[in-house]
């Protein structure tokens, strides 16, 4: 949700699982409305965390910068790795933790966040399944090839 508010400039969209439920012969039953959850932080405020977040990936000295895929497969990927320690007895195991989003075209398409248990380092093992994730959906709705 962090990473879908400041793709849309502060504004958090109300989260849904099901976008439109279709009878067997593809007539639309119902369809969900987008709908504002609430203004977490300014436009300003979300250009800048964007800004930080393209650095992430696009700077050499960036946590994520070895992703490799989002600009060679069409999209922009604006991203924050975390790495989340999660007590003793855990064999010094670390929670991988990533939020993402991606813009086609300057137009932001899908958010994802994804934490990997005992995964180490986010860029590490959560990095690479958001990344396919985004890959997968933006191909399904015909946005990359």
């Amino acid at each position: 949700m962090l990473s879908a508010a400041i793709a849309n400039r502060g504004t958090l969209m109300k989260p849904y699982l099901v976008a439109n439920v279709r009878a067997p012969d593809s007539l639309p039953l119902t369809t969900t409305t987008p709908s504002v959850f609430s203004h977490p932080v300014t436009p300003r405020v979300a250009g800048e965390v964007a800004q930080m977040m393209d650095q992430v990936v696009n700077n050499p000295g960036g946590t994520a910068h070895n992703i490799v895929g989002a600009e060679q497969q069409g999209f922009s990927l604006f991203a924050k790795t975390g790495t989340a320690q999660n007590g003793t007895g855990n064999g010094n195991l670390d929670d991988s933790v990533f939020t993402c989003y991606a813009s086609v075209n300057n137009v932001p398409q899908i958010a994802v966040g994804v934490i990997v248990a005992h995964g180490g380092l986010g860029a590490d093992a959560a990095a690479p399944v958001a990344v396919n994730t985004i890959e997968a959906y933006l191909r399904s709705m015909g946005k990359i090839r």
